[in-house]
C-alpha cells in the first residue's frame, strides 16, 4: 500500500473500505453471483463490469486508471501489496474463505484476490499518459484467448491508437482474454464487434492498408476470362476505387447477403510484398491500417475486399528452415514493430515532452 502523506491521511478522514473490510460466508450470494455474471458474456455488457483475479493484474489495472468497484479477497494482507492511492476509494472489499474463492478461480495457484471494474467504453482509455501512433489493427476471425490477449498487448506496447475486433473474434473482455493481455486492455482504445458494414466509420479515408498474411495462404488465381460475372464485377470494383466515401453507417457490399460479387474477391491479386519492402514509402503523417487473420480461418473475404478496395498490400514475414507459419499474435508483433520504425519521429518526440513534463 501506498506510503504518501497525503493519501495516508485521506483514509483515516473517509470512510475506508479498506479498513471495513466485510466478511462473507461460503454461501454468500454476494461472491458467487458476482463472479457468475462477470463471467457471462451476456451479464457482463449488461452490468458493465469486468473480473481481473491477481495482485499484478489488479494493480496494473488501477494503476492505468481503471475504475475499481468490487475486491474479494482471502487475506486482508494480500491488500497491503497494492497501492490504491490512485483509486477515490469508492469501492467495496469483501473477505470470503479460501475454499469459496477456489471454487471461482480460473488459475492453478490462486493469489487470494479477485477484483470487480468498470468496463471501459469502447475506443476509450483509462490511461492518459500513452503515446499515440496513427496505426489501426483490425482482428478478423481471432478466436484464441491467449492470441488475443497478447495482440492487445502488443498494440497498446508499440503504440497503435486503436484495435477493432470484427464479430467473430473471442470477447476482449473475457477473463482468460484479460489475463493473457497483463493490462494492456486499460492502456488502449478498443472497440469490440465491429461488423464489416461499418468498418469505413472507423477508419481515416486515406488510410493505408496492410494485410498480414502468409505468402502461400493465397491462391494466385485470377477470374478466368469465360466467368460470365467478371465484367460486371471489375466494372462494380472500379466504380467502388473511384466513388468518394460519403461517411456510410452502413456499407451493406460487406454483407454477403447483399453482395453476391463477395466470394469473388477470394481470387482477386492483391500486390504482395515482404515485411523488410512493404513500409517503405510510410511518412510520420500517414496513417495505417494492419488487418490480422485468425489461426484456424484466416482473413475473410470482407478483409480482402477492405484491403484491395483501399489498393493495400499484403505483407508477409519472409521464414527460413521450412516453417510454415507463426503464432498470430507472435507474427502481429514482428509486422507492428516494423512497422513503427517509420514512426520513430513521432515516438522520439512524445518521449521529449513526455521528460520535459516530468
Amino acid at each position: 500500500m501506498s506510503k504518501d502523506p497525503a493519501f495516508l491521511d485521506e483514509i483515516a478522514t473517509v470512510k475506508n473500505p479498506l479498513q471495513n473490510i466485510i466478511q462473507l460466508k461460503d454461501n454468500d450470494i454476494r461472491f458467487s453471483n458476482r463472479i457468475i455474471k462477470a463471467k457471462n458474456r451476456q451479464e457482463r455488457y449488461k452490468k458493465g463490469y469486468i473480473l481481473l483475479e491477481g495482485k499484478r493484474l489488479i494493480a496494473d489495472a488501477i494503476q492505468a486508471g481503471a475504475d475499481l468497484l468490487t475486491i474479494f479477497t482471502t487475506d486482508r494482507k494480500i491488500l497491503d501489496t497494492i497501492d490504491f492511492s490512485t483509486t477515490d476509494l469508492n469501492f467495496n472489499v469483501y473477505q470470503v474463505s479460501a475454499n469459496a474463492f477456489r471454487t471461482w478461480s480460473d488459475v492453478q495457484t490462486s493469489q487470494g484476490i479477485m477484483a470487480i471494474f468498470a468496463m471501459p467504453q469502447p475506443d476509450t482509455c483509462p490511461f492518459q499518459q500513452r503515446i499515440t501512433l496513427p496505426i489501426t489493427v483490425i482482428c478478423d476471425n481471432v478466436r484464441d484467448p491467449g492470441n488475443m490477449g497478447t495482440i492487445i498487448r502488443t498494440c497498446a506496447a508499440v503504440g497503435c491508437d486503436r484495435l477493432l475486433a470484427i464479430k467473430g473474434c473471442v470477447d476482449i473482455w473475457d477473463p482468460k482474454v484479460i489475463r493473457s493481455g497483463m493490462g494492456a486492455h486499460f492502456r488502449l482504445p478498443i472497440v469490440n464487434d465491429v461488423g464489416w458494414e461499418t468498418i469505413v466509420g472507423h477508419l481515416p479515408e486515406n488510410s493505408k492498408v496492410y494485410l498480414a498474411d502468409r505468402i502461400y495462404s493465397f491462391e494466385n488465381k485470377v477470374l478466368a476470362d469465360d466467368n460470365p460475372s467478371k465484367q460486371m464485377f471489375e466494372e462494380m470494383l472500379e466504380k467502388r476505387k473511384q466513388m468518394k466515401p460519403s461517411e456510410p453507417t452502413e456499407d451493406r457490399s460487406y454483407s454477403s447477403a447483399s453482395n453476391r460479387f463477395l466470394p469473388l474477391y477470394k481470387n482477386i491479386p492483391i500486390e504482395c510484398q515482404s515485411l523488410w519492402s512493404a513500409f517503405a514509402n510510410i511518412k510520420p503523417t500517414d496513417h495505417s491500417t494492419v488487418i490480422v487473420g485468425g489461426e484456424t480461418e484466416g482473413v475473410s473475404l470482407q478483409a480482402r475486399k477492405l484491403t484491395i478496395e483501399r489498393d493495400g498490400k499484403m505483407v508477409y514475414i519472409p521464414l527460413l528452415n521450412d516453417v510454415e507459419s507463426l503464432n498470430v499474435g507472435i507474427a502481429l508483433s514482428v509486422v507492428l514493430v516494423e512497422l513503427r520504425k517509420y514512426y520513430e519521429d513521432i515516438v522520439q518526440k512524445s518521449y521529449a515532452i513526455t521528460s520535459k513534463d516530468t
